[in-house]
């Protein structure tokens, strides 16, 4: 097993260890034992979609003010979207990843049958527990990453796999913090209930969102220079960046990384709309909200 596998492991290990503290806090179980029971201050306060509605706008529009800010203030969050979303890519390509908030992720060389299976037994799982709470969100969210699996797999290969690696860091900017307001809207399974932390992690997530879709759409003008927060692709000191990395070694253009990058965080704003509205429909219900009953 390479040093990249053990450390995953043993991040694994340590995760479950802080999962079970969390749940002893009153942060989430395995139980679905309704939080009306566990928590009687939080259902007495149900949600109103409404008013997430507009605490996400709020945090968008705070976001784009602070956007030049962001990216020191929220370092070790917004470098883990990125890191999380290079690390994701290489779990659908059956790669042993690990996304570290230091600015890199540590990626093992070579694809492994074990990742690919055991990212298929967890897809498999969210799927199982999506059909069991009729969550529509985790659902979709299974069955794509299913494909994109597939894809990897069995056509893609070992260049675009790298490629797509690297396409990915950015674009998990955008993606990963979309899909974690996606589910401040939504009712989670009481499995993934999150309860307290929802708050904070929409805000964060918001911010990022924000700042990394207004980055990307202020360099489609004039990518070549703009591309780089303000530095052109062809600084020496930029040889290491990922984009930098797809123009010289996998053919993109600085056109082709703006345009993509754009239309991810296009469709990641209209993903965070879409169950905004949608779940704005819905009617409130606290218990819901934490994933026990609620999902229509």
């Amino acid at each position: 097993m390479s040093l990249v596998a053990v450390l995953c492991v043993i991040v694994l290990a340590i995760a479950a260890y802080l999962y079970h503290v969390i749940r002893g806090s009153g942060g989430g179980g395995w139980d679905s034992s309704p939080l009306l029971e566990e928590s009687p201050v939080l259902a007495a306060a149900p949600s109103r979609p409404w008013a997430d509605g507009l605490a996400v706008l709020v945090c968008l529009g705070l976001g784009l003010l602070i956007r030049d800010v962001w990216w020191a203030l929220g370092f070790p969050v917004h470098v883990m979207f990125h890191e999380v979303g290079h690390s994701a890519v290489a779990w659908l390509g059956g790669y042993w990843s690990l996304p570290l908030p230091f600015g890199f992720a540590l990626n093992s060389a070579e694809p492994s049958p074990l990742v690919a299976l055991a990212f298929a037994s967890l897809l498999a799982w969210g799927l199982r527990t999506a059909l069991r709470s009729r969550s529509l969100l985790l659902g979709a969210l299974c069955a794509g990453l299913a494909a994109g699996q597939a894809f990897f797999l069995f056509f893609a290969g070992r260049q675009a796999d790298e490629a797509w690696m690297l396409f990915g860091g950015c674009a998990g900017e955008m993606v990963v913090p979309a899909l974690l307001i996606s589910a401040f809207f939504r009712p989670v399974p009481g499995r993934l209930r999150w309860d307290f932390f929802r708050w904070p992690v929409m805000a964060a997530a918001a911010f990022s969102l924000a700042a990394a879709c207004w980055h990307w759409e202020w360099s489609l003008p004039d990518p070549e220079h703009r591309i780089m927060w303000g530095e052109a692709i062809s600084t020496t000191k930029e040889t290491g960046h990922d984009i930098v990395r797809l123009i010289r070694q996998h053919g993109w253009t600085a056109g082709d990384a703006a345009a993509r990058y754009a239309l991810v965080g296009r469709l990641s704003l209209l993903l965070v709309a879409a169950v905004g509205v949608w779940s704005a429909g819905k009617p409130a219900d606290s218990v819901g909200r934490t994933g026990v009953n609620g999902e229509p």
